[in-house]
């Protein structure tokens, strides 16, 4: 969280700051903002994490992989840019703009899938907007990385999910967009897959998405 300058109010007692104190608080402020130092991360609002629609960021001829560091290690996925390029452009978009950091996985289905991708952390937020892509005739299989959606092709978003090893798969086929598969860093899916959750599927303690890197070749 951010510095706070705000007078603090608590049990009825207010805590007063001196004039002279209160100057000096003042020109810390001033200094440390010219210096660079940031007092508020941007990635700390929700409103910085919306957007209008995703930029077309991706280049032709290239083949796009990403490294997705999380809080239990890294897993590295193939992105499939050439058949579903729309989705592929906004996981990219999204992962440049550090969208992911700091999010959650907010669903963890034991023997089936991992979700992450929503600010809100309940299945139901995205980054602002949602758009159409096609759902080729892909399979979906174990370690299959797909965009979650709200019923149909024209609700993706921002959240995508990987199915676990050994699920049944039989209810996800030819209803979700297949962005990639994983390639490395199995053991953290599966690792991410046996955490202790609640009632909605939330684990008891925070997975989080550290960084995502994004590799070009």
């Amino acid at each position: 969280m951010g510095v706070s300058a705000k007078g603090i109010l608590k049990d009825n007692k207010e805590i007063f700051l001196p004039l002279g104190g209160l100057l000096v608080l003042v020109l810390i402020i001033i200094l440390s903002t010219g210096s660079g130092m940031e007092l508020f991360s941007p990635l700390d609002t929700l409103e910085n994490k919306r957007f209008i629609e995703a930029e077309d960021v991706l280049e032709e001829g290239l083949d796009y992989a990403a490294i997705i560091k999380t809080s239990q290690g890294e897993i590295e996925i193939d992105l499939f840019e050439d058949e579903v390029s729309v989705s592929v452009n906004n996981f990219v978009f999204l992962s440049a703009q550090r969208f992911y950091e700091k999010l959650t996985f907010h669903k963890v289905m034991k023997d089936f899938i991992i979700q992450t991708g929503d600010p809100l952390a309940d299945s139901t937020g995205d980054a602002g907007y949602t758009y159409t892509d096609i759902i080729t005739n892909r399979r979906v299989e174990s370690y299959s990385v797909l965009m979650a959606n709200a019923g149909d092709k024209t609700s993706n978003g921002s959240q995508i999910f990987i199915v676990c090893e050994g699920a049944d798969t039989s209810s996800l086929q030819g209803k979700y967009t297949v962005i990639g598969e994983v390639t490395s860093g199995f053991v953290v899916v599966d690792a991410i897959g046996e955490a202790t959750v609640d009632e909605n599927y939330k684990p008891s303690s925070d997975i989080t998405i550290q960084s995502i890197q994004i590799l070009e070749d």
